[in-house]
């Protein structure tokens, strides 16, 4: 069966989580192969099928035809197929993203390094495929690139041949200078991209970084193939007064301004800290008399936790909390698994639509309460069509992997962005004048604001 791809719009006006990121910092959900690759799966085509669905699309929130809406997504090169034709299997839905303000934001796959899934000698061999590759997705428009970077983390973990701080700096340095003379100006935004330390070094790592690099957003020196922005990595470990004392120097420097007024930080997007983002963008904003100066982060939370955790996101919008799925590794207490108890005697009005056998009551409970509450919740889907036909406990079958993936993504953006919105109106007025000031001052460790959320 090839894959079907005519798409079909939802019979309603389909939730547009877009203005969830006005006035705040932008989340990228990571778009993760492993997950997407399943459209060319056949069982999850067939079930597709029998749920009455002629295209994958109602499962790609940048598509019109999806069941929500959101433009933003990340796709890393770190775990991509780089053939051009094999990444538009593999990640379809990036590829067939057409919401207006749709935007991709492509990073360069540097943290394999640090992981040991590509040698630091087969990620700078790869470099020009790379960059072929973000060129065919820039074709679509509203692309976002990072620098080919080396993170930190290869040298804290002892990655051969990266013995040491500086040789992750420079080759960085080098990397994203051969990019910026071989790329095609204002084919895509191009990120410049800082590396920190860990724990214990404060900003100064950041500091060193930023000024032995800041030259390659100079456009005196480059004209239109300068880097357009800034790519933050290895902050999970930095206080947010760490990160005012860097954007400090770029402030002065003129480096947040024009054509470098985007700043993204890598793998950051607990709530907390995109609300710190939030009130740093207003401040910002204010100061540069730039109502478009953006700060985003990325997360692969809500594909993570589904895969290897085994969780849907759920709450009232005052907490990010979790809950677990049925899991078809865990045969030894099946249904008991799931947080619920299943009435006997139950009616189950789905058990004589399936047209596969294996099905048990507890099952189509189990499907009826994992998409109550969610954007798939009265669909077709919402039955046993996500669930393996074959197994005692229920597992999620391929095209339930990417259901529940997408609901996922859209309890996850809509929680963190209400916690989000709860943190910024409580701490506004107060921080944001005094983040003003900091940057306005001649010494800001005199000025800096202490940021300590609950």
């Amino acid at each position: 069966m090839s894959t079907p791809f005519c798409s079909a719009a939802p019979p309603w006006a389909p939730p547009d989580l877009t203005s969830l990121t006005r006035h705040r910092a932008i989340i990228f959900p990571a778009l993760q192969p492993f997950n997407t690759n399943l459209v060319n799966d056949p069982r999850a085509q067939k079930f597709l099928a029998y749920a009455g669905f002629k295209s994958f699309d109602i499962l790609n929130f940048q598509h019109t035809s999806g069941y929500f809406h959101y433009p933003y997504a990340l796709v890393s090169a770190g775990n991509a197929n780089l053939n051009i034709v094999a990444s538009q299997a593999e990640v379809s839905p990036a590829w067939r993203r057409n919401l207006l303000l749709g935007t991709t934001f492509l990073d360069s796959g540097g943290f394999s390094v640090a992981t040991g899934q590509l040698s630091v000698q087969e990620y700078f061999q790869r470099r020009h495929q790379l960059w072929a590759w973000q060129d065919a997705f820039a074709q679509m428009g509203n692309v976002i690139v990072a620098g080919m970077d080396v993170p930190t983390a290869a040298f804290r973990r002892g990655v051969p041949g990266i013995p040491g701080y500086q040789n992750c700096h420079l080759r960085t340095e080098s990397n994203i200078l051969d990019q910026l003379r071989h790329r095609i100006a204002g084919l895509y935004r191009l990120l410049n991209v800082i590396q920190g330390l860990t724990g214990g070094y404060g900003p100064e790592s950041l500091l060193y970084w930023y000024r032995h690099i800041k030259y390659l957003n100079e456009v005196r020196l480059w004209g239109e193939q300068a880097c357009e922005g800034w790519a933050l990595g290895g902050l999970w470990w930095l206080e947010p007064e760490d990160l005012l004392l860097l954007l400090w120097h770029m402030y002065h420097d003129g480096m947040l301004s024009g054509r470098n007024n985007w700043l993204h930080v890598f793998g950051v997007t607990d709530a907390r800290m995109v609300a710190i983002f939030s009130l740093i963008q207003k401040a910002l904003r204010y100061e540069l008399r730039d109502p478009k100066f953006t700060i985003s982060c990325d997360s692969s939370n809500p594909t993570k936790n589904m895969g290897k955790g085994g969780s849907r996101y759920l709450g009232t919008g005052n907490v990010v909390a979790t809950q677990r799925l049925p899991d078809s590794s865990l045969k030894k207490d099946g249904a008991h698994r799931f947080p619920l108890l299943f009435a006997e005697g139950k009616v189950f009005p789905y058990t004589t639509a399936v047209p596969f056998s294996g099905f048990t009551p507890w099952q189509i409970s189990a499907t009826e309460d994992l998409l109550k509450g969610t954007v798939l919740e009265g669909t077709p889907l919402h039955s046993a069509y996500i669930l393996q036909g074959d197994k005692a406990n229920g597992g999620l079958n391929p095209l339930g992997q990417m259901a529940m993936a997408f609901v996922n993504t859209e309890a996850f953006l809509r929680q963190t962005y209400s916690v989000v919105d709860r943190y910024f109106v409580a701490n506004e007025r107060n921080l944001v004048p005094l983040i003003v000031q900091m940057l306005r001052s001649n010494r800001p460790e005199q000025w800096l604001p202490l940021i300590a959320f609950p």
